[in-house]
């Protein structure tokens, strides 16, 4: 049929690569803003599998707790280059493999991330593929991605089939929010038969005095009482009374505010009560700051 694409005409794609891209996930270019510190021993854990490099990895857990941070710290540690997919629901699988773009009379394949991340095989060797918040993908998109899953660990581009090969090491580390959050899809289950993983749980206030800096911070009169409104918020949620729950990103907010400003009631405005749009979950926030923290608020 005239006009119409054919398999023949995808294979004569030639792949373009994005050089910047591919220096970017080189080790050396890994931006690591803290030092992780470990809940539990989940980095221990997520090391040993990588260096074993045989099954995807799937972190389940709530937003700030440092999952983007931990798997960039250990792609560094170990010298594995990485290429990190931030996923949303407009994610489409031309981001991931490419497209076909045009120049003049000619035609090219514009290389997505996963062709990337096998071209990054060849020049660096190991590859983490850090895929954040698979559960944004579409169903379809889910699908299109199963045999890098499975051990076939290859995916399809131009025509072209690209394998893990000889000592390349290729490695698939997911993230996903935890039920009590509004996903837009569900990981579907041959997906989700092809994971291991850890379901990582709410932080306690234990583990938060551990993993964040307190320097500075009164105990009795702000750290109890953030720490009890942190978990507050996570008991709303799972309740459905509310939809935002407060992670140890937003403590760490608080306490760079209050360091700066002494200013209680400024630090629930800006860093707490700012992260409820609706009025009726902002009124119930701000009732249980007021009761909480012991403010006219």
């Amino acid at each position: 049929m005239k006009g119409q694409i054919t398999l023949k005409d995808i294979r004569s794609y030639k792949i373009r690569y994005n050089q910047d891209e591919l220096d970017n996930i080189s080790p050396d270019k890994i931006n690591v803003w803290n030092k992780y510190v470990e809940m539990k021993d989940e980095k221990k854990i997520l090391i040993d599998r990588i260096n074993k490099a045989t099954l995807p990895y799937l972190i389940e857990g709530v937003k700030g707790t440092g999952k983007t941070l931990m798997v960039r710290s250990i792609a560094k540690e170990l010298g594995w280059a990485l290429v990190e997919i931030r996923c949303t629901d407009n994610t489409k699988e031309r981001d991931l493999f490419g497209s076909q773009q045009l120049e003049g009379d000619t035609s090219y394949w514009n290389a997505g991330k996963l062709a990337i991340a096998f071209k990054g095989l060849k020049i660096y060797g190991k590859v983490i593929i850090f895929i954040d918040g698979l559960d944004f993908l579409s169903p379809e998109v889910q699908s299109s991605v199963l045999s890098l899953f499975d051990k076939r660990k290859s995916i399809d581009v131009a025509g072209q089939v690209f394998n893990v090969e000889g000592k390349e090491k290729l490695m698939i580390v997911c993230t996903t929010n935890p039920p009590i959050y509004t996903g837009v899809n569900i990981i579907t289950e041959p997906l989700r038969s092809r994971l291991i993983g850890e379901t990582r749980e709410y932080p306690t206030p234990q583990i938060n005095k551990k993993i964040l800096d307190w320097s500075g911070i009164p105990i009795d009169t702000i750290q109890s009482p953030l720490l009890t409104i942190a978990s507050t918020t996570h008991d709303l949620a799972t309740k459905n009374h509310i939809t935002y729950v407060l992670s140890p990103r937003d403590i760490e907010q608080f306490i760079e505010i209050y360091n700066d400003t002494h200013d209680t009631i400024q630090c629930i405005n800006q860093t707490i009560l700012i992260k409820y749009p609706d009025p009726t979950e902002k009124e119930q926030i701000r009732i249980r700051c007021r009761e909480t923290f012991g403010v006219d608020i």
